[in-house]
């Protein structure tokens, strides 16, 4: 789409703008909390498989 076309469907040129801010506020916010999880041990771990040995031996 050209520019012309692109103010056509919508008049307000600071709405991209916003959504990208808002777009890095969010990303920042999750890593923030991330690395909260990691140093508190709250992550959780990704399932593994069991461990057969183990559960023939009981």
């Amino acid at each position: 789409m050209r520019s012309s076309q692109l103010n056509s469907v919508n008049g307000r040129h600071d709405i991209g703008l916003l959504y990208s801010k808002l777009l890095l506020d969010i990303s920042l916010y999750v890593n923030e909390g991330t690395k909260i999880y990691i140093d508190h041990g709250w992550m959780e771990q990704s399932p593994h498989a069991a461990d057969r040995g183990e559960l023939t031996s009981r």
